[in-house]
């Protein structure tokens, strides 16, 4: 699934810095930051673990909480079934 991580700036507004990261859940640090597409969609993969996703950065691994997404990207299947049960409220 695809998502769209917050801004370094939005992200140290709502939870603040600890040693240069940023105070979510798992961290986000400048490495992850630099390694982000400039769309800052990236590709995450769910875990056994709630609230946990995985993003296979360029040079590791990462944790990713909800706490660091701005959105989710639905593919377009995903959109009109969401379409459709709407319009069907």
């Amino acid at each position: 699934m695809k998502v769209k991580i917050k801004t370094w700036e939005a992200m140290e507004k709502e939870f603040g810095l600890y040693n240069e990261s940023i105070k979510v859940q798992f961290a986000f640090n400048k490495l992850m930051e630099k390694q982000l597409p400039k769309d800052r969609i990236i590709e995450v993969s769910t875990t056994e673990r709630e609230d946990m996703y995985l993003w296979d950065g360029s040079s590791q691994k990462y944790a990713i909480s909800s706490g660091m997404i701005e959105e989710w990207i639905y593919e377009d299947e995903v959109k009109d079934t969401i379409q459709k049960i709407i319009e069907d409220l």
